[in-house]
């Protein structure tokens, strides 16, 4: 059926998209949790409520030289910001302290040969109406901030976003 081929017509707003008289706005997870996350942290998104939506991870491998070279101008940074706040003054933070522990943990895996993975997560929400959509967005950000997570809406590129995260890449009829 021509119905089932995917979208007929696209209108591409800076925020939303419409198709075949749907509104679609796509959100990047912005932000991961920060503290250890417990097991099926992003059941949050997945099962946010009763409306239209998908939630895509994509995992990319990051060629090894290029994480390393990642770790160490953290490292760098970091240790630049500790020498300006003694140079100010200034007192570290828990989260300060934390982020070196992260990237010291990221350069022993490294060392280990484990390779660096690229995450992106795209989280696409429908409605009928731009109504239904702002609802439904909605809870799909409240549901982010029980995740954990931060989620931005994709501007400027919602047909990009919305190709790579909620068009099904083949169907399966059981």
């Amino acid at each position: 059926a021509p119905s089932s081929a995917g979208p007929m017509a696209v209108e591409v707003h800076a925020g939303h998209m419409v198709t075949d008289g749907n509104y679609h706005r796509t959100y990047k997870v912005s932000e991961l949790p920060q503290n250890l996350a417990r097991l099926g942290f992003l059941d949050e998104l997945v099962f946010a409520g009763d409306f239209r939506h998908t939630v895509s991870v994509f995992l990319a491998p990051v060629e090894r030289g290029a994480a390393v070279r990642s770790v160490q101008r953290r490292k760098t940074d970091w240790h630049t910001n500790s020498r300006l706040m003694n140079k100010l003054g200034r007192i570290g933070s828990l989260e300060h302290d934390q982020s070196l522990e992260d990237v010291e943990r990221e350069e022993a895996e490294l060392r280990r040969r484990h390779t660096g993975v690229e995450v992106v997560v795209l989280v696409t929400v429908t409605g009928s109406s731009r109504s239904e959509l702002e609802s439904a967005a909605a809870e799909v950000m409240t549901a982010g901030i029980t995740a954990g997570c931060e989620l931005r809406p994709v501007w400027m590129e919602q047909d990009a976003a919305f190709v790579a995260g909620a068009l099904p890449f083949g169907r399966m009829k059981l």
